[in-house]
This record gives structure tokens, C-alpha cells and sequence, in this order.
């Protein structure tokens, strides 16, 4: 059954906030004015898949708390072609905070609380005709494809990725692609538990041979319910002889590590018994 003063016919806004609790009065206080409302942490991103088959009317994003962690979906959505022209309204934060997304997002809509709800009406009411794309996520530095070591005809292979993964990599380069079988090179390895590193690493070193191989992790300010520590993913990297050689941030979510075969091991391996 709707909740009290629910739409049914203009689809629904998804909120995305920190705190369940908090969150749950900014919940009760849009469906009042009339909007279906459902709401997703900030470490909802891994299931941005289902928001590409169902998407928003609207994005309304507290800055509030863990700011970073709120407006990097909001980029992720702004980038990916199914959410570019979601409506995007980022509501409270400090004021560094607030520029810091709105150098970003210049077009998105910022308002308060207690003014959202006319915010909120005149972004659905109002679309941007050609929403500006960010080159980034909520940090600078390169492009995640380029950080992964992706290149002109690169094939990526991507191992238990979550749903957003090809949103944050963003346009490839040419001829460049992304795969959910086989080998690749450079292959990228999503762990959420220990006991998963354990059981499937050998698996996965098969599947990267000589390849590169990334091991990302749910990073400990993400909120994400996790028992994988970095540690882990060093002893599962460096085994069979590989060496880490070097990390970077995925998204908000996720760390990633390197670990590559030495080339005196390569060369051992390509030559002939």
C-alpha cells in the first residue's frame, strides 16, 4: 500500500543519505509532499544496476555527512549515459564541502531542508537541457581506466565486479573493452570477505597468468559490511610470486592494489624447457 500523499504516476526519488535513521524523518517528510521515496546509503552503489533498469525521477543527496561518499553516486549517475539527465539536488552540507561538489556539478540543484521540497519541485519541473559530464569523480587525477593501466585495445577483465564498475571507468579508449569471462590484460578482482580471497584466489591467478592483476577491497570508511582487511589482499597478491606494485581508489567504495608477475619471472616462463 503507498504511503500517505504518494505519486504513483511520475515515478520516484531516491535519496541518498549516511544514516538510515536520520534519514528516515527526510524520508516521511518528502513522501508528505507527495513524491514516492526510496532510500540508499552511500554504499548502495555496487547495486547501481538496478537503478539503470528502475531509474530516479530525481536524486536528492544530503551533503550533510560523509559528503564525498553521497555526491560520488551523484557523479557516477551524471556520467553514465541512462542518468545523465536525472535531475540532481544535493541538500545541506558545509559550505567548503558544497563548493567542492558544485565545481563539479555546477547545473545540479543546492538547497536546505527546509526548502527542499520547492527545490525539489522545480528541478523536476525544470530539467537541464544539456547537463555538464564531469571529466572525474569527487577526486581529481586520472581517468580509473587509465589508473587500472587501460590502453588502446585493452581488454579488461573484470572479476565479481559490482554492477556500477563500467559506469566508473567511463568512455574507454578505442578499441579498448570490458569482459566477465575468460582472460584479459589486466584483470581487475572484486573480494568482500576473507573467506572469499581464500577460496577463490587460485582461481584467479589462473585467470590473470601473466596479467596484471588488481585486488579491490570495500574501503573501511564505506560503511560496507566487510571482514577483507588490506593485509589480506597483500598475502593474496603476492602469492605465487607476484609483487604489489602499486595502489589507487576506485570510487568511494572500493581500494584496488596491483600485483604483477617480476619480469625475470616472465621471461623464465615464456622460455622454452
Amino acid at each position: 500500500m503507498a504511503a500517505r500523499g504518494e505519486r504513483s504516476a511520475a515515478g520516484y526519488v531516491r535519496l541518498v543519505h549516511w544514516n538510515a535513521d536520520e534519514a528516515a524523518p527526510r524520508v516521511e517528510a518528502l513522501r508528505e509532499a507527495g513524491w514516492v521515496v526510496r532510500y540508499a546509503a552511500p554504499d548502495d552503489a555496487p547495486s547501481m544496476t538496478g537503478w539503470r533498469a528502475d531509474a530516479p525521477a530525481a536524486l536528492v543527496v544530503d551533503l550533510s555527512r560523509l559528503p564525498s561518499h553521497g555526491a560520488s553516486i551523484a557523479m557516477m549517475v551524471r556520467v553514465s549515459k541512462w542518468g545523465r539527465r536525472i535531475p540532481l539536488v544535493f541538500v545541506g552540507g558545509a559550505p567548503e564541502k558544497v563548493a567542492a561538489v558544485r565545481a563539479k556539478l555546477p547545473d545540479a540543484t543546492y538547497t536546505t531542508w527546509p526548502r527542499v521540497r520547492g527545490a525539489l519541485r522545480a528541478a523536476l519541473a525544470n530539467p537541464v537541457d544539456a547537463p555538464m559530464v564531469p571529466t572525474s569523480r569527487i577526486s581529481t587525477g586520472a581517468p580509473l581506466a587509465t589508473k587500472l593501466g587501460v590502453r588502446e585495445g585493452t581488454v579488461l577483465r573484470a572479476v565479481d565486479a559490482p554492477g556500477s564498475f563500467e559506469d566508473l571507468l567511463g568512455d574507454l579508449p578505442p578499441r579498448a573493452s570490458v569482459r566477465h569471462e575468460g582472460s584479459g590484460d589486466v584483470v581487475v578482482w572484486f573480494v568482500r570477505s576473507a573467506d572469499d580471497v581464500a577460496l577463490d584466489v587460485e582461481g584467479v591467478l589462473r585467470v590473470a597468468g601473466a596479467a596484471p592483476l588488481w585486488i579491490a577491497w570495500p574501503k573501511r570508511s564505506a560503511g560496507v559490511e566487510a571482514d577483507v582487511t588490506q593485509a589480506d589482499v597483500i598475502a593474496a597478491g603476492r602469492s605465487s610470486g607476484r609483487a604489489d606494485a602499486k595502489i589507487c581508489s576506485v570510487d568511494a567504495t572500493w581500494s584496488a592494489m596491483c600485483f604483477v608477475v617480476p619480469a625475470a619471472r616472465r621471461g623464465a616462463r615464456s622460455s622454452p624447457r
